[in-house]
């Protein structure tokens, strides 16, 4: 545009604005201001059509006023804590609906089957006898910023005699980015009587037999914790406690079960 200082917009623009700290208020002070610009000049132009373009727009600065009294003028209105309160609002908004979508997900993910005993897998132990609910374990291990612990156990006889036990291992930490559960194939364990349960890792990679074995699954999950299932199969009538067993690169843990110890009702 022939005789338009974009420049000098600019510069009277920027004064008018320096005094609002708060940088969207200050943007959008200086787009509202530009806008009344452009309409006095239009109205100028309408008015005075012999007038020159740098004419139009030294007389609508002029007539916008002092940039600097303006200013501040719009600094007493525009309050830089109402700007940072309005932020912070949005983002204690932003926070609870984060809140609420991992509180949906913690209980739609994160309950486990196991104590809804014939939920799941029911008609694979319509055969079997002597279900027992087993107490909860007490102890919780530690393991580079995870907690392991046992949330509830169940035991029961299979036409053979032999027992079977599935647990839940519940794995807490606050690193919720860290998803996983494939180093729990790794897991063994023994018992009283000596005798020693193979890994799933064992007996399926390693395609060996095993009578007595272990098989893990994920099973839940939150925000902060993953369950998984337990599987020991081939436990023997006269076995007391079930010691879980985890060594691998130098990391290992250990959880007892007591198979005599039954859950209060």
């Amino acid at each position: 545009m022939e005789g338009y200082n974009r420049a000098q917009e600019e510069r009277w623009l920027d004064l008018a604005t320096s005094g609002i700290r708060f940088g969207p208020d200050r943007r959008a002070v200086s787009e509202e201001l530009a806008a009344h610009l452009e309409d006095k000049a239009a109205d100028l132009r309408r008015i005075f059509p012999d007038m020159t373009e740098s004419e139009v727009w030294d007389r609508a600065l002029s007539e916008m006023g002092d940039p600097r009294e303006l200013g501040k003028e719009l600094a007493k209105i525009h309050r830089p804590w109402l700007g940072y309160l309005w932020r912070a609002s949005q983002a204690a908004l932003a926070a609870a609906l984060l809140i609420l979508v991992l509180a949906g997900i913690y209980v739609i993910g994160g309950s486990s089957t196991l104590g809804g005993w014939y939920g799941r897998e029911g008609s694979r132990r319509d055969g079997q006898d002597g279900i027992i609910l087993l107490a909860a374990g007490e102890e919780t291990v530690q393991l580079e910023g995870c907690a392991l612990s046992l949330d509830e156990a169940v035991l029961w006889s299979g036409p053979d005699g032999e027992r079977s036990m599935e647990l839940c291992l519940r794995a807490d930490s606050l690193r919720f980015w860290e998803k996983g559960g494939c180093q729990f194939e790794h897991i063994t364990a023994t018992d009283d009587l000596g005798s020693h349960y193979a890994s799933e890792y064992e007996w399926s990679v390693k395609a060996a037999p095993f009578r007595r074995h272990i098989y893990t699954y994920l099973d839940g999950w939150g925000p902060f914790h993953q369950s998984y299932r337990v599987q020991v199969r081939g436990i023997a009538p006269e076995a007391k406690w079930i010691r879980l067993e985890y060594r691998l690169l130098e990391r290992s843990f250990f959880l007892n079960i007591d198979l005599t110890k039954e859950a209060e009702a």
